[in-house]
């Protein structure tokens, strides 16, 4: 049987069935880039024309997309950037973006290293030094402009960008191609690479292209054809399809504002249904970091409107005028209510001209397509889908006619199809440690990596439950090398030290303790006698002395000497019974201040200060190893099964010009239909 013929038998029960739910609705593919997954759906076009279906097929760039998003931290220009939880933590990208081989948008986020119980301050230091290299992506990069507002796909001149873009592109192939183990291979890889490069610096020097969105469509038809046909096996025809992008098919003109695509937006002007329309999508967003249409501000609706030059904008609809927050604002002045989208369409024709769009909100975009398209999603592609599904089943509970077309999702089994391709890989470190080898041949790569990605999820709860240092040396001894347990005996010598002189100080500790306690009862006897005294001397010595003075016979002052001699002999003993405890809490002090510098002596000696700096660094060292262990075992454990089902197209005849994996990926591709408008 021809390489041609080989697809999944669920190719030809899908297009069955949407000969059923959706006869005649064309397929639409639209990606932010050609550099990532998107490309990977030229399978579904073999696959529609294998079937023997005649369903038109409509493959665009998402060019209404913003192209980067980087607030903080620059001058404005463009610049290639990584991804990581510190200072590029608000970077976000789509048109800009690139994964080397194995590579994605994946980090370990600090949240993640927290949850896995995991003493970032012990293992970084106070200052957590070195964040921003534990939490950064492997493998993923992208182009944006730090510190400047984001731009419309369709509004950023190429010029601007290439450079970048570029760079990106020539980063990308050589990471790759360093993931080769053989040097043939990373050379006609890196000569691939060093050709789609070119043809990018070709056709950003063509008259036509202005933009990155003519870059891209421009491109469209290179890239998807470099996917399919860097064949030894029978090639297959370039499967047919027409190039567009979202700022032509979202074009509100009077011509096409009765076009499907736009019912939705009927219904969000129309004052019959626009209570009920707005009700249901905010139902549709609760729970979920989205703004209800009310806290946009009075008047607005789920679409934004693009205007050239201007940008794009939420689109607000309100008596008299039409609003939309672009740059600078765009403002519509109406004599009647804009009830359609062909009462909009004519507003905006007259006032600003062909080339305005409107195009809905994440949620509502993919209802917009759904009611025109069958809209083709990679398995996990666009993660509004349940919600578009959910807007659909409230605008229905509202008592809202809304149909759409079900999304066709299309499932890779990427790693899975290296089974008979004959390259050998040199794997990263996170994958290294994932297989346990530095080298792999790819067809036991196909075979091990769910197995290696189960065991490094098991690492990670492993790695949650450990406490404490030797834990985590017993640990790492078992799995890693000899010297760990050198490091733990080293570590549990120092511990022992520390709790002898611990066990010593302590006991002198309790001793001036008890001395401490000892002077205080000293202090409290002195106090009680020195009050005796004094109320000896008040109340008894100087009434005698004075009534000694006044008395006038012998007789009467010989007996007051006498009673005067036995008291002044009472204050002398208090007197010198408070000498007594004044030496005696001297004596004592003394004491506890001998026993205080020995057993400081004891904490801060050299065998003491040496055992704390062994536990300290073995303490450090033990948390790093467990953090770099947590690192990897993240990446690789979220990131294979993220590619394996969204690979970037490329990475195929990068690896293998022979076109095996790309066969191998097509004849185990699995399609299936996600209903919208089904209960959940």
């Amino acid at each position: 049987m021809s390489p041609c013929r080989s697809f999944h038998e669920s190719a030809d029960r899908v297009f069955a069935e949407l000969e059923e739910t959706a006869p005649g609705a064309p397929l639409a593919f639209f990606g932010q880039t050609v550099f990532w997954d998107e490309p990977m759906k030229r399978i579904l076009l073999e696959a529609r024309d294998a079937s023997g279906s005649q369903r038109d097929a409509l493959v665009g760039i998402h060019d209404l997309d913003y192209f980067s998003r980087m607030p903080v931290g620059g001058n404005g220009e463009y610049r290639v950037l990584s991804h990581n939880d510190v200072t590029t933590r608000e970077l976000w990208s789509a048109a800009g973006e690139l994964s080397a081989l194995f590579g994605c948008e994946v980090w370990p986020t600090r949240e993640e290293l927290n949850e896995l119980n995991l003493r970032l301050n012990v293992a970084l230091g106070p200052a957590l030094k070195g964040l921003e290299e534990v939490t950064e992506t492997w493998g993923w990069r992208a182009v944006a402009r730090a510190g400047g507002d984001a731009a419309v796909v369709n509004e950023l001149p190429v010029d601007d960008v290439l450079p970048a873009l570029c760079e990106l592109l020539e980063w990308g192939v050589e990471e790759s191609a360093t993931c080769l183990a053989d040097a043939d291979a990373r050379q006609q890889a890196l000569k691939l690479g060093r050709s789609l490069v070119k043809h990018v610096r070709d056709a950003a020097a063509s008259r036509s292209v202005r933009s990155v969105s003519d870059l891209f469509v421009n491109l469209l038809s290179f890239v998807w054809d470099l996917v399919g046909t860097h064949t030894e096996a029978e090639a297959c025809p370039a499967p047919a399809k027409s190039d567009s992008r979202t700022s032509e098919v979202f074009r509100l003109t009077p011509q096409f504002a009765s076009l499907p695509r736009f019912r939705l937006l009927d219904l969000f002007l129309d004052p019959e249904t626009a209570t009920a329309a707005r009700e249901a999508y905010d139902r549709a967003v609760e729970n979920v970091p989205m703004y209800a249409l009310e806290e946009f501000g009075t008047g607005a609706i789920p679409f934004d409107l693009y205007v050239p030059g201007r940008g794009r904008g939420t689109l607000f609809v309100m008596e008299g005028h039409v609003v939309a927050h672009t740059n600078p604002r765009t403002v519509i002045e109406v004599e009647r209510p804009v009830c359609t989208a062909e009462c909009l369409a004519k507003a905006i024709d007259s006032q600003l001209g062909n080339g305005a769009a409107v195009i809905g909100k994440a949620v509502a975009l993919a209802a917009m397509m759904a009611s025109e398209f069958v809209f083709v999603l990679n398995e996990t592609g666009s993660a509004y889908v349940d919600r578009t599904a959910r807007l659909v089943r409230e605008l229905r509970n509202g008592g809202l006619h809304f149909p759409v077309y079900p999304v066709l999702r299309v499932r890779y089994h990427t790693w899975d199809a290296l089974r008979h391709v004959k390259a050998r890989f040199r794997l990263p470190d996170h994958l290294c440690q994932a297989f346990g080898t530095r080298e792999i041949a790819a067809g036991d790569f196909a075979r091990r990596w769910r197995q290696a990605v189960r065991e490094q999820e098991q690492l990670l709860k492993r790695l949650r439950e450990l406490r404490g240092a030797a834990d985590i040396l017993s640990f790492l001894g078992h799995e890693k090398q000899q010297a760990w347990f050198d490091r733990l005996l080293e570590y549990q010598e120092a511990q022992s030290c520390l709790l002898r002189i611990q066990h010593e100080s302590a006991g002198l500790k309790r001793e001036a303790e008890r001395i401490r306690t000892a002077e205080n009862t000293a202090l409290e006897a002195f106090q009680a006698l020195e009050r005796r005294r004094g109320q000896l001397n008040r109340d008894r010595v100087k009434p005698l002395r004075k009534r000694f003075e006044e008395a006038e016979s012998a007789s009467e002052r010989k007996r007051l000497e006498k009673e005067l001699a036995a008291v002044e002999d009472e204050h002398a003993q208090a007197v010198a019974e408070m000498e007594a405890k004044r030496d005696e809490r001297r004596s004592l002090a003394a004491e506890r201040r001998r026993l205080t510098q020995a057993f400081r002596k004891l904490e801060r000696s050299d065998q003491a200060r040496r055992a704390r700096q062994v536990v300290g660094e073995v303490e450090r060292a033990a948390e790093r190893q467990r953090l770099e262990i947590a690192r990897n075992a993240i990446l690789a454990s979220h990131g294979l099964p993220h590619t394996e089902v969204r690979p970037s197209a490329w990475w195929l005849p990068l690896v293998d010009p022979t076109g095996k994996w790309y066969e191998g990926v097509r004849r185990t591709t699995e399609f299936r239909l996600e209903r919208l408008d089904e209960d959940a």
